[in-house]
């Protein structure tokens, strides 16, 4: 069955493992089971109660302020010939 051979292979993977949306979640399901918890954000919850911090990978977080700028950037610039377009129509 294909389903089994995937979740084995999960299981060889992860182990005891599973990936939470957040910390919240992570706590209960490590409260509640016995795995091993780990969130989106790299935070890390074991089922003995230990919480270990995540990473920010601060040149990404750069990298997409930049691209944000450059995008706002570019609508002020657009507006602003707009503004003037009209202004003096």
């Amino acid at each position: 069955m294909p389903g089994t051979r995937l979740v084995s292979r999960a299981v060889q993977v992860f182990g005891k493992t599973m990936v939470c949306k957040d910390l919240e979640v992570a706590t209960e399901v490590s409260r509640a089971s016995d795995l091993n918890c780990v969130t989106m954000d790299g935070d890390q919850r074991d089922k003995k109660g230990t919480l270990t911090g995540g990473f920010i990978d601060s040149s990404r977080s750069r990298l997409a302020a930049m691209r944000a700028i450059k995008v706002l950037l570019g609508r002020v610039r657009r507006l602003c010939k707009e503004e003037l377009v009209h202004g003096m129509g």
